[in-house]
């Protein structure tokens, strides 16, 4: 049982439940780091078309840029895209945004400032700042928290730019 509340038992069942369940409530799939769901002819990717064409609704698969290609070596399912989008980073407007339903503290808007520039517009790092910041605060029992609290603290770091620079 899982976010849909199907508990069906087989997979034939399953599939069926799903299936009206998307289509009840018009969600969209969205199937993070997708490039792992062409293995074995893509038959995971393959579960998840039949489910959202028999629910009309949309099937997102998401996988980073040098990822990407590997899709078109899949004939069959490069050739259902509708269309391919490229991510951009963050404006401070969405970092704003971002920031304020992720963190349970209140962040300053010159520290998401910060936080905005030392991530980059990358969300994913916009996340491990916003933890240690949330760190931070916990640590000195504050629930309103400024860039001067944290001046001179890295809040996160792209590791993968890490790794590259030890090559």
């Amino acid at each position: 049982k899982d976010a849909t509340g199907i508990d069906a038992k087989g997979r034939w069942a399953e599939a069926k439940a799903l299936k009206e369940f998307f289509r009840e409530n018009r969600y969209p799939i969205i199937f993070d780091e997708a490039q792992h769901g062409l293995a074995d002819k893509a038959a995971v990717i393959e579960y998840l078309r039949a489910i959202t064409d028999h629910a009309e609704v949309p099937l997102i698969l998401v996988c980073h840029t040098s990822e990407a290609k590997r899709f078109s070596k899949h004939d069959h399912q490069a050739t259902r895209m509708g269309c391919v989008c490229e991510l951009e980073v963050a404006t401070q407007d969405d970092a704003d945004q971002y920031i304020e339903e992720l963190a349970e503290v209140t962040i300053s808007a010159d520290l998401r400032a910060e936080i905005l520039r030392q991530s980059n517009g990358r969300y994913r790092l916009m996340k491990d700042a916003v933890t240690t910041v949330e760190q931070i605060a916990t640590k000195i029992a504050i629930t309103t928290i400024a860039l001067e609290q944290v001046r001179g603290i890295k809040l996160c770091e792209d590791l993968q730019k890490k790794l590259e620079q030890t090559k």
